[in-house]
């Protein structure tokens, strides 16, 4: 919290109705609870989909960067870490519903948008439920870190501001699920600095005791 309150950006924080009239304390406590839920909920599970999304038979060479990064956004495409994201409207659209009935809705309307099924749509993914990392529009057309595909740059400040973290864990995660004996050498060299109680082999090493 005094992380958050002593940021530059906080400076000259004014309560106003834009933020709910909210003193600087709650309004730091909601950005802190916002930060632990993108950062905590949203990189579990993607790091969650790395490890059981990507088929034990699909070839990622781990010695390439680039391959195993493709390996996590795929992963995330079939099934989105964050399933949702918000935006209101600068236009009025028009949407089917049930093939028939047409709705308007109106610019200014705040609507949710579900990234997990843009994701999965077969017009835009061929065989969206088959993992293949190396997908021709992967990169381009991947929808996840509330922004459309994927630039090391960035895209934009609605970008999640977490995302080269959360994609940095998942891709080193990935090579070493991958990877039994670097795995084992990890946790000997953790019970060696008194960072793992051995009694908890079972629930800790995915390739049983070294």
């Amino acid at each position: 919290m005094d992380v958050i309150l002593k940021s530059p950006l906080m400076a000259d924080y004014v309560p106003s109705e834009e933020t709910g009239n909210q003193s600087e304390e709650d309004y730091a406590a909601m950005i802190f609870a916002i930060l632990g839920i993108a950062g905590i909920v949203g990189t579990s599970g993607l790091l969650t989909q790395v490890l059981t999304a990507i088929p034990e038979t699909a070839v990622i060479d781990l010695d390439d960067e680039k391959d195993v990064m493709f390996a996590v956004l795929e992963a995330a495409r079939m099934r989105a870490p964050v399933n949702t994201v918000n935006l209101i409207l600068s236009a009025a659209m028009t949407m089917t519903v049930n093939g028939a009935e047409k709705i308007i809705i109106p610019a200014g309307s705040v609507v949710g948008g579900s990234i997990g099924l843009a994701s999965l749509d077969a017009a835009m993914f061929e065989q969206p439920d088959t993992f293949n990392h190396h997908r021709d529009n992967l990169v381009k057309m991947v929808l996840n870190f509330n922004a459309v595909g994927y630039e090391a740059t960035g895209a934009g400040t609605r970008q999640c501001p977490g995302r080269n973290v959360a994609m940095k864990m998942a891709c080193d995660i990935l090579t070493l699920s991958r990877n039994p004996d670097t795995y084992r050498g990890v946790n000997s060299a953790l019970e060696q600095a008194g960072g793992i109680d051995k009694s908890l082999h079972g629930h800790y090493d995915l390739y049983g005791s070294p």
